[in-house]
């Protein structure tokens, strides 16, 4: 009799550790900064947030982007901050508190989703372009979400969620810079999350796979003409010759970016956010459905399909 008696606990003692590891207060009103918000998926996630009875501090990089998100919506305040200036996030830091404090309002969010890409070979990068992906992509990240954490503590908590990418846990042909950057962010979320439970501020990584966004004309466009000599034109003619064709295919097979919509409400939602929330996918697969098998397969099964990735 006793043993069931042992047995009852223990489920109820593991129940109990699941809600204390995982229960997090709702924030259904109150500010949100929202990074890289004049296109694609910043802009859209600027706009749902809004809807959803939000005030957004959105950040941008030009006076012209100002203006347009003016026009949008009242509950848009939009901020000219370039993320991979640590003393501009220290100074906007300052500016958000006082703001806020006299709008009465309280910071509940910070999205990050300022990010920039570019596909290359690694041998025909340069590391100089390596590390401006890293500055905005990984340093740019924490330029902002290293200050703003103390606003969100002295708040109560609320949430951080971070755009990652499936590129950060699936190798890709001449991703060197983006896959390890996103790479980067994936484990910037797990320390994050370990370290401000406390705090009560959950932290979320939201990995799409490929989204139709402007990102993805820029790639194409910056990667059309690319300056080498003839020696690696011949080295990597394959990759140069199909890269477009096979980028614009995948493009147009891509996911509209209303795919971010629910697991946005949810983490701001639900007294229980989820670590991950893998959307979208590359083709016809969804992205959890890419995790697994990621991670299922044998290295020479992985291998094969590296030819596969190599365009």
């Amino acid at each position: 009799m006793l043993i069931y008696l042992f047995i009852a606990i223990g489920f109820f003692y593991i129940i109990f550790l699941w809600i204390k590891a995982n229960y997090y207060s709702l924030y259904k009103e109150g500010a949100i900064v929202v990074t890289g918000s004049s296109s694609g998926l910043g802009l859209h996630i600027t706009k749902l947030l809004v809807k959803l009875g939000f005030i957004v501090y959105s950040t941008v990089r030009n006076e012209e982007d100002k203006i347009m998100l003016n026009k949008i919506s009242n509950n848009i305040i939009p901020v000219i901050l370039d993320v991979t200036d640590k003393n501009k996030c220290i100074i906007f830091k300052t500016y958000l508190k006082d703001d806020l404090k006299k709008r009465q309002l309280k910071l509940v969010g910070l999205i990050n989703n300022a990010g920039i890409s570019k596909r290359l070979p690694t041998e025909l990068e340069d590391t100089n372009d390596i590390k401006k992906i890293f500055d905005v992509n990984v340093f740019g990240l924490l330029n902002i979400t290293i200050p703003l954490i103390e606003l969100l503590r002295d708040n109560g908590g609320g949430r951080i969620i971070n755009i990652g990418s499936i590129a950060g846990y699936i190798p890709v042909y001449s991703g060197i810079s983006y896959c390890s950057s996103k790479s980067s962010v994936n484990m910037i979320s797990k320390v994050l999350r370990m370290e401000l439970k406390e705090d009560n501020i959950a932290v979320s990584l939201i990995e799409p796979g490929t989204i139709n966004t402007s990102i993805c004309n820029k790639l194409i466009k910056k990667n059309s003409n690319l300056n080498i000599d003839n020696k690696l034109k011949n080295r990597y003619r394959n990759w140069i010759d199909s890269f477009e064709r096979h980028r614009l295919k995948e493009f147009s097979n891509s996911y509209n970016v209303n795919v971010i919509d629910k697991p946005i409400k949810r983490i701001f939602f639900s007294n229980y956010p989820k670590n991950y929330y893998r959307i979208a996918g590359s083709g016809i697969l969804h992205a959890n459905i890419i995790y697994v098998i990621n991670y299922i397969i044998p290295s020479s099964i992985e291998n094969i399909l590296n030819i596969y990735r190599s365009f």
